[in-house]
């Protein structure tokens, strides 16, 4: 059976047999003190200020374990020893030979068994017999067969290693110790540990167990030797001025203000140097040199007033002091640790752990389970809550009381070391309620960084709480928090304002949805906002949607706007779609496919969603792509009976249009084959046939003319045919112009031969018959005036071609054109209709130079009164403008006649 008590006698005994040898083997290779380095010296003459340290022998006594094979490192310099003297050193480490020492000075700690088997592994190991250390080996044998001699006493006492601190002598959370924080104890040692780091923060809310954390650690540490690698000293600070217990509130005192943490900080340097100092700076220059960790704890209740002090305290300390610190809220920090919640199996732990050695009577695993839980894992509810219960309290009444207790708790502390915009975001979500990000974002007027840093401040508070649904982040405040807010405000400035601008919102998706009901805008319209739509997300929708497409600064922000929403809405088809859009528009075409192409996964169902990645795929000139998901589109609106026109006209022209830039003139005409009974789709099915004639055989004049004719004398007949049965409409007038360009540049070469006689005369015929419904549907478009130049031109230029009856030769020349404002007053205005409303009392029209007018029923003449519901879209009409006029908006008119 395994004796603790022989196993620690053995090690004892052997360890001590260690430092006297290695003691002894120093005296023997060290000639002189002053081959000491005089850091060395300076440490142990601290240790023992009485004696003065003059000989190798009160070098040697002073001595602790670890510090005992750098003196014979140095003992061994530049000798063949040296090598083995550093493996041996390396051994120690392995063997934990300083946590061991550590264990014996410490008759309360536990010591296992692998203690004694690690120093007798040392000790019997082949460097120790090379270096020609016999007695250390001799001893180990002695204890093996149950010889012992004890250690003196005064080793034990007088070799115990600890570094200088004022930490305090009890703990709260001493009764059960530190349970669950395993991991963040070492991430804590390890950035301690880390010389490139100089401030480190624990952050978490209250109750968390930051400060038993911390001293938990530095318990720890203040008796290893490996401390000294990087602290010489530890002093702790608190600046908590209340505590909450299972009785209440307790007031502490502590510093306020940054020059009473300087005096209070002084007066902790001179109780642990034993050194008096006059005045922080003095404190400052004395130990300058000293590697000394600052513990600050409870840091916020100082960044209350001045959350800049700390930092500029932080400048001010010399180099080789590091701040380790716990606070509430986010400080400035090169590294911080933020504690979560203990997790379940901790907290039963805790809570079984507590009971049991505060004497209560066991809870069952549900109980347990209950109280770990409602207290959401925090170790300080959890505590309080069993203490209440010990009291006799019932479990839920228990719970409750505590849960509120830390919830004011916090909010009392906190409310005034918080910025403007974490104060913003309490005032917010008390307004609001659960929200996400991008809400939060428009109703406080910041943008993603700045709310993201008012988020971080409060995170690790528990005035609010925080959810994940379905990847979105959700936001809210504690239910009894909500209620301090209420009974005590605090900023009711900032909720008035919070207040106007969620009305604003409020009232501005309510527009949306008026909108799209009022103009009736179809499902199948990119501008279509569902009503259920998020209201943020309606919001920045609508502001896409107005936003003029050549307003690259505005809609540059829009676009900053989706980034900044796409971890909140990227599960949305709606979403990913326009996001796709905007970045179309801003010409990243790549990345609108990809986007396209996820709002297409998430929903395939929606041939808008199709129809956009087609589209984007289109713009960045993927047209075998393009035309294959216009194909299919094609053929999920016919699967569906889609009957949009206004939407499949899109469709069409994306599909037609993919295999004109593809060269693929074959497919259009297949797909045009029976074009004219397409009814309503028939101008443009018709349009694009013509187009294919014409693009399939324009390159062939020169080489085969025979070809080159066949095919114009198609595009024009189907044209013709197109202008009879549709009218002027704008897509095959738009392409007739390119038809237009052809026969200018053809007739002038062949009008002459006898052989292309009747193509040149349909060529003509087909120009005199169209020209002016073209050029009457180009005056309704924008920047048209050089196209309706050029359609002049050639028929300047054509009519007077010395070709048998020229069907030209009997229009009149420009200047004996007459226009039919001649006819009508100088102070109206030529335009033509391009958008009638829903309501049919209200038109817009536009005149040749794009200026565009808003045009009522009421200010119409008596003559056209009667018959205003029968103005249709292309109708011309002249106006008087009114002086009334407002940027960016159509110009209302005070008269409308028809001429």
């Amino acid at each position: 059976m395994f004796d603790s008590n022989l196993a620690q006698r053995k090690t004892s005994m052997l360890l001590f047999e260690i430092e006297e040898s290695f003691g002894e083997f120093i005296k023997d290779n060290i000639n002189d003190i002053k081959d000491i380095p005089n850091s060395v010296i300076d440490t142990l003459q601290e240790r023992k200020s009485e004696i003065e340290v003059t000989t190798i022998e009160h070098v040697v006594e002073r001595t602790y374990l670890a510090e005992i094979f750098h003196l014979a490192s140095v003992a061994t310099d530049n000798t063949s020893l040296n090598t083995l003297i550093k493996e041996i050193s390396k051994l120690a480490v392995i063997y934990e030979l300083y946590d061991i020492r550590n264990a014996i000075a410490h008759p309360n700690r536990a010591f296992p068994i692998c203690y004694w088997y690690r120093v007798a592994a040392f000790a019997c190991d082949p460097l120790i017999v090379a270096l020609g250390i016999d007695r250390i080996h001799k001893c180990l044998i002695s204890a093996e067969e149950g010889i012992i001699t004890d250690p003196p006493d005064e080793w034990l006492e007088n070799s115990l290693f600890e570094i200088r601190n004022n930490l305090p002598n009890h703990f709260d959370h001493d009764v059960t110790g530190l349970i669950g924080r395993e991991k963040e104890n070492k991430k804590l040692l390890s950035l301690l540990t880390n010389p490139r780091v100089n401030t480190v923060a624990v952050v978490a809310p209250g109750g968390y167990g930051k400060t038993a954390l911390v001293l938990d650690m530095l318990k720890q540490q203040v008796s290893n030797p490996k401390t000294a690698s990087y602290a010489d000293a530890i002093i702790f600070i608190s600046l908590k001025i209340e505590t909450l217990t299972a009785t209440g509130i307790q007031n502490k005192a502590a510093p306020q203000t940054i020059e009473q943490l300087k005096d209070e900080l002084t007066t902790a340097a001179e109780v642990t140097y034993e050194v008096p100092f006059e005045n922080f700076n003095e404190c400052k220059e004395y130990l300058e040199d000293q590697k000394l960790l600052i513990c600050i704890d409870n840091l916020e209740t100082l960044l209350r007033d001045n959350p800049e002090a700390f930092d500029e305290l932080n400048l001010e300390l010399p180099a080789q002091w590091r701040i380790l610190v716990t606070s509430r809220t986010v400080i400035s920090s090169n590294q911080s640790i933020t504690l979560e919640p203990l997790g379940k199996k901790h907290s039963i732990n805790l809570i079984s752990s507590y009971i049991r050695k505060k004497g209560g009577k066991v809870l069952g695993k549900e109980f347990s389970e209950k109280i770990a839980i409602d207290c959401y894992y925090n170790p300080l509810a959890i505590r309080l809550s069993v203490d209440k219960i010990i009291n006799g309290n019932a479990i839920q009444t228990a719970i409750t009381t505590t849960k509120n207790e830390i919830a004011e708790f916090s909010f009392r502390n906190l409310i005034d070391s918080l910025s403007r915009n974490a104060n913003k975001v309490l005032e917010a979500l008390l307004l609001a309620g659960e929200s996400e990000k991008i809400y939060l974002c428009a109703l406080l007027e910041v943008n993603l960084d700045e709310l993201s840093n008012a988020l971080r401040e409060l995170i690790p508070t528990s005035l609010l709480t925080r959810k994940v649904y379905d990847d979105v982040e959700l936001f809210d405040l504690s239910t009894s928090i909500r209620d301090l807010l209420l009974l005590e405000p605090r900023n009711i400035e900032i909720r008035e304002e919070i207040y106007i601008k969620k009305e604003s919102l409020a009232r501005q998706a309510i527009e949306v949805d008026k909108k799209q009901k009022e103009l009736s805008i179809s499902t199948l319209n990119v501008t279509y906002i569902p009503k259920e739509t998020n209201e943020s997300l309606k919001i920045l929708l609508e502001r896409f949607h107005r936003c003029s497409l050549s307003n690259f600064e505005k809609m540059s922000n829009i676009l900053k706007d989706f980034k900044n929403a796409y971890e909140t809405f990227k599960n949305l088809d709606i979403f990913q779609r326009e996001y796709a859009r905007t970045l179309s528009i801003m010409k990243d075409n790549k990345l609108a496919i990809k986007h396209a192409r996820i709002a297409y996964t998430i929903n395939s169902k929606d041939p808008i969603n199709l129809y956009i990645l087609a589209d984007c795929c289109f713009r960045n000139k993927e047209y075998e792509d393009s035309s294959k998901y216009y194909i299919d589109l094609l053929k999920i609106c016919n699967e569906l009976k889609i009957n949009d026109k206004k939407f499949m006209v899109s469709v069409y022209h994306g599909t037609f249009q993919s295999f004109l830039w593809k060269g693929n003139y074959e497919a259009i005409l297949e797909l045009t084959d029976d074009w004219e009974n397409k009814e309503s789709f028939s101008a443009v099915f018709g349009g694009y046939r013509a187009t294919a004639y014409k693009r399939s055989v324009e390159n062939s004049f020169r080489n085969n003319i025979t070809k080159y004719i066949d095919g114009m004398t198609k595009s024009i007949d189907v044209m013709n045919r197109v202008f009879e049965i549709a009218g002027y409409l704008k897509s095959p007038c738009i392409q007739s112009l390119k038809i237009i360009d052809q026969i200018e540049y053809t007739l002038p070469k062949i009008f002459d031969n006898k052989k292309w006689y009747k193509f040149c005369i349909s060529s003509l015929t087909f120009l005199k018959d169209h020209y002016q419904g073209v050029i009457d549907q180009q005056i309704l478009e924008k920047n048209s005036s050089t196209k309706i130049k050029q359609i002049k031109h050639t028929i300047e230029l054509l009519k007077v071609l010395k070709i048998k009856d020229n069907p030209l030769s009997g229009i009149e020349s420009k200047s004996e054109i007459t226009n039919d404002m001649t006819l009508v007053d100088s102070s109206y205005v030529e335009v033509w209709v391009y958008h009638v409303m829903p309501d049919s009392n209200r038109r817009f029209a536009q005149d040749s130079n794009g200026v565009q007018y808003f045009l009522t029923k009421e200010n119409t003449s008596s003559e056209l009164y009667p018959i205003w519901e029968s103005i249709s879209q292309g109708d011309k009409l002249y106006v008087i403008p009114s002086d009334k006029r407002e940027a960016s908006k159509a110009t209302p008119v005070t008269d409308i006649i028809q001429g």
